[in-house]
């Protein structure tokens, strides 16, 4: 059996589907935070290169960069001895070269006791869109209103043929057809950046892999036309109601599918008492903020950067 204690700082440990447990107890109090979510920090890291320990019994995190996978930075979850924590982690970093601190989620930023010490910055690339499930539902806002018709043509042209399943990534027919999805859509990428890369990487990992964790809070919608999967979404049923978006894809050669595809993802996991869902951040990419901003957020999971000042 695998250890599943974590070590001590400097000593670190490489990620593995045996820290699933602790790893959800460590963030139960604030556990809306995309990037300490387990299923998201297991799935990107298709490189291995993810490293964990713990200081003054707070997590502690090397993330591997999103959209530089040959980059790295320090993070911190937690609220014990917040200040020495992050003294502690800046200088050594800065003897690796890393200034700051990334990814501070905003109830540690708020705990510092010595905040005069710091130079604290929002990271707005990185913050976490919350968005209504009945907002999703109704689209019922001005704003809504292209997305709505687009959204209504699809349906409209495609009944005949049109059918909503939820999936069960283990079973390996379903999972043989949501890699099919996946691979299409890279085909039809016109440009292949390291993030599109990365994430392409990300689902083919919770896919494949997805024996050696518990998938059983994964809410997964397809859509089908003549029976052929077109699209898929990959949800997370957190407490509280919430719930984390990972993943969707979806042909796009057929205009409206997304928000289709979006819109009965919302009417499913409404369906499950949840009326919120994290849809993570932009990383400033221009077409994710413009996506995400459409869907118009109630509110935001703000994560800021932090380095010592002088």
């Amino acid at each position: 059996m695998q250890n599943t204690q974590l070590p001590i700082f400097p000593e670190f440990v490489a990620l593995g589907p045996h820290h699933q447990a602790q790893l959800i107890e460590a963030i139960r109090s604030n556990h809306l935070y995309s990037d300490y979510n387990f299923v998201s920090l297991w799935s990107w890291d298709h490189q291995n290169k993810l490293r964990l320990c713990t200081l003054n019994d707070n997590l502690v995190i090397r993330f591997q960069d999103y959209l530089n996978p040959e980059d790295y930075f320090y993070s911190f979850f937690g609220t014990n001895k917040i200040d020495e924590t992050a003294i502690t982690l800046l200088r050594h970093s800065s003897e690796e070269g890393k200034e700051e601190l990334k990814l501070i989620p905003e109830f540690v930023v708020q705990n510092l006791h010595q905040p005069e010490a710091f130079v604290v910055k929002e990271d707005r690339d990185s913050f976490d869109y919350i968005v209504a499930i009945k907002d999703m539902v109704d689209l019922s806002d001005s704003h809504d209103q292209s997305r709505r018709w687009s959204m209504n043509k699809f349906i409209k042209n495609h009944s005949d043929g049109l059918s909503v399943k939820e999936l069960d990534i283990k079973n390996g027919k379903h999972a043989g057809q949501m890699m099919a999805v996946v691979e299409n859509w890279r085909r039809q990428m016109r440009s292949r950046g390291s993030y599109r890369e990365s994430e392409i990487e990300a689902i083919k990992k919770l896919i494949n892999q997805q024996r050696l964790i518990k998938t059983d809070n994964l809410h997964i919608i397809g859509l089908y036309l003549d029976d052929e999967l077109k699209a898929f979404s990959i949800t997370e049923i957190l407490e509280g109601g919430f719930a984390m978006g990972h993943y969707k894809k979806s042909d796009r050669t057929y205009r409206g599918m997304g928000v289709a595809l979006e819109n009965f993802t919302a009417k499913s996991l409404g369906a499950k008492g949840v009326t919120h869902i994290n849809h993570q951040q932009d990383l400033g990419i221009a077409g994710l903020r413009q996506s995400k901003m459409a869907s118009r957020p109630v509110y935001f999971m703000k994560k800021y950067t932090l380095s010592l000042k002088g």
